[in-house]
């Protein structure tokens, strides 16, 4: 009977060990993808003081609605660099702070999905407001 509850145990702890390393795995894996994400979006991200700057000064003698125009597209850019900076900060709490490593994976998951968002958004603001920029006023 000892041996049975022996043999119980070491497969508990090797399915415990098993899981962990799966946990562990999944979270670099995932931590490589934020990096990368950090790494696209970033770069960008710093050019948003300049786009905006060259977008406003492009309407300084334009009419009301072209100034209600770039304003909006200004927000937008700003919007994207904010959501940048606050994730920024929420991925190094997780990294540095989270120590449970399945809260860190449900983070990790989430931030994961931020990024691509900001990705998008701070590509689409940009291009936005290069188009209007460029464009005849």
């Amino acid at each position: 009977m000892n041996i049975v509850k022996g043999l119980v145990a070491l497969f508990l702890l090797v399915a415990l060990v098993s899981c962990e390393n799966k946990t562990e795995k999944e979270i670099e894996e995932i931590d490589k993808v934020l990096r990368e994400g950090h790494d696209k979006v970033m770069p960008q991200s710093m050019k948003i003081g300049n786009i905006k700057k060259d977008l406003l000064s492009s309407v300084e003698t334009a009419s009301d609605s072209l100034k209600n125009q770039a304003n909006d597209l200004a927000q937008k850019l700003q919007k994207s660099e904010d959501e940048m900076y606050t994730w920024m900060e929420d991925y190094g709490k997780a990294l540095n702070e989270v120590q449970d490593k399945e809260e860190k994976l449900k983070i990790y998951k989430s931030l994961k999905e931020q990024i691509e968002k900001i990705k998008k958004e701070t590509e689409e603001s940009i291009d936005a407001a290069r188009k209007f920029t460029e464009s005849p006023k």
